[in-house]
């Protein structure tokens, strides 16, 4: 059923794609644009990018799909979205796939301000054993970071929570519940009720763009990617970034 649901997607996406190209055709760009993404990271505001491209090409339909950084690999091979931005590292990323660097994102501790470590500068991961934490599900970027650093470490932490809804991590942790390792972006919003520390070690996540390799674009996908490299003005990737 998931082989037939994969081929069947793809299928109406060169349909949708043959549409597009006819209006290529007559100078136009129009047709679906569908891109990944679910936190802010590495400075990128991806909200505000797709409006940008979006007042280039009005005639474009935008849409976005959250979801964890393994969500958009899978969805970029089922052709679910055209392109993706998400906290992959470069051996997390398939061949299949082709991408660029866009920077990379620090990783914080966020915690109400009467917790004991809020007093501190830097909190190193020796101090965090023990604790109840408020993390991210697995197959998150962020999880797997955190997960890899605490056993390097040598800290058991107490997942009590796990979710993806910022705003759920934030209710949970602002009253106390326990404390959460965040993308730094994302703690700098600020906010009544919650403060952020640097890690030692520093902990960093890579910030990617990325797209199906060997797919043909269809306009939208096409006008998106040259949008994203032009604006950020990126160096060409090597060998694994095609």
């Amino acid at each position: 059923g998931q082989a037939v649901l994969t081929r069947a997607t793809r299928i109406l996406s060169e349909a949708d794609a043959l549409a597009s190209e006819v209006d290529e055709v007559r100078g136009l760009t129009r047709g679906r644009l569908v891109v990944g993404g679910m936190l802010p990271a590495g400075g990128i505001d991806l909200p505000a990018l797709l409006l940008r491209f979006k007042t280039l090409h009005p005639g474009v339909e935008v849409q976005l799909r959250e979801g964890t950084a393994s969500d958009m690999v899978e969805r970029l091979r089922g052709d679910e979205i055209d392109a993706a931005i998400a906290m992959l590292e470069p051996p997390e990323i398939p061949e299949s796939l082709a991408w660029r660097r866009l920077g990379s994102e620090r990783l914080v501790l966020w915690m109400e301000p009467g917790d004991p470590l809020a007093k501190r500068k830097r909190i190193g991961l020796a101090e965090l054993d023990g604790r109840p934490f408020v993390s991210f599900r697995p197959g998150a970027a962020v999880r797997s970071l955190v997960n890899r650093a605490f056993a390097d470490a040598g800290v058991s932490p107490e997942f009590a929570f796990e979710t993806n809804d910022l705003s759920m991590m934030r209710a949970v942790v602002s009253r106390g519940l326990g404390i959460a390792v965040i993308p730094e972006t994302v703690a700098a919003w600020g906010g009544p009720g919650l403060v952020w520390r640097p890690l030692t070690p520093v902990l960093e996540r890579s910030v990617a763009f990325v797209w199906r390799r060997e797919r043909h674009q269809p306009p939208p996908a096409a006008a998106f990617i040259a949008f994203v490299e032009e604006i950020s003005q990126m160096p060409q990737a090597g060998a694994a970034g095609g």
